[in-house]
């Protein structure tokens, strides 16, 4: 079965994931999640290529030492999300929930 990836996410965001569970079955569920993902993945690489090949070539072209000591300033307080002071607080809840959600994926496949 095809199934269109940015379709299935807008669908596992909304209300069709009980429908979509019905339809797929868990181990069809676990496809679509990958794929997604996948899918979700691919484009960030392919916007960290386009910073690395086009973006930050472009600023470094064009900005200049004043430039960048402006920006330096204006995100020193902004904590990086993920690995910041701050990350493991920000993520305990998500990690918890991906925890939960794995350990009933294995009671209801055994």
């Amino acid at each position: 079965m095809q199934i269109n990836v940015q379709d299935a996410g807008r669908r596992c965001r909304g209300k069709m994931v009980g429908e979509t569970t019905t339809f797929l079955g868990v181990a069809g569920i676990a496809g679509l999640i990958d794929r997604v993902l996948e899918a979700c993945v691919a484009d960030s690489r392919s916007y960290m290529l386009k910073e690395k090949t086009a973006i930050l070539p472009l600023a470094v072209k064009l900005l200049r030492d004043r430039d960048w000591a402006a920006i330096d300033v204006a995100i020193r307080h902004i904590d990086d999300p993920l690995f910041g002071k701050n990350g493991e607080k920000r993520y305990a809840a998500l990690r918890r929930q991906i925890a939960r959600e794995a350990q009933a994926s294995k009671v209801i496949t055994h």
